[in-house]
């Protein structure tokens, strides 16, 4: 909250000296109180030393982003549904599945961002993944997952139990806004074998029935 009203701030501020030029009156007034010194707006130069990024927590942004990511996917789900051809009977009642990733994405992904922090060296990465998931039908993932992660970085996610959480208050509510009659469920992607590979920690899927 604090990080929050201090980028604000900065933004108004900001606001205030580009419209100066427009409607200097008005802009004298509401920068009052803003300047150190009482000077006016007119007098006023954008400040660049301000540790802006700073104020920014970029893992929260991603966190909180995810159920308007799920709004996407899900628009894309019912316009394929869309596509296919008419069967002759009414559909039934709207289901949406949120798809987690299953325990052993997560556990991988925890392993890949304990590596990380010693090191970068795709080897070492890449036998870190498959000592923590030695499994045969995963490493096709972990080939395509390791460099990917070496090149972009780790998207941010929350523990298991913590993102399902986050799902039910805020994704499940915000979706549930838009599709009132619809079933709307957070489920694994162990259940769901289509989006075994699909779903990630901090990116989950989504599955349309009806």
């Amino acid at each position: 909250a604090a990080n929050t009203a201090a980028v604000m701030r900065i933004i108004f501020v900001d606001y205030v000296l580009l419209m100066t030029p427009a409607v200097p009156h008005i802009c004298e007034e509401m920068y009052v109180g803003e300047a150190a010194d009482d000077r006016f707006v007119s007098l006023a130069a954008f400040d660049r030393t301000r540790p802006l990024h700073q104020r920014i927590d970029k893992c929260a942004e991603a966190i909180e982003a995810i159920p308007l990511e799920l709004r996407r996917a899900l628009g894309k789900e019912l316009d394929n549904i869309q596509k296919q051809p008419k069967l002759g009977t009414e559909p039934g009642v709207l289901r949406i599945e949120i798809v987690q990733a299953c325990d052993r994405m997560f556990e991988l992904f925890g392993v890949l961002s304990a590596t990380l922090g010693t090191t970068r060296k795709a080897k070492e990465v890449m036998e870190a993944a498959r000592r923590a998931v030695p499994d045969a039908d995963w490493a096709g993932c972990i080939s395509k997952l390791v460099p990917r992660t070496l090149s972009f970085g780790l998207q941010p996610y929350l523990e298991k139990e913590a993102e399902k959480s986050f799902l039910l208050e805020s994704a499940v509510t915000f979706l549930r806004a838009e599709y009132p009659d619809a079933v709307i469920s957070v489920t694994d992607a162990d259940t769901v074998v289509d989006k075994w590979r699909v779903a990630l920690p901090g990116s989950p899927a989504v599955v349309v029935r009806r």
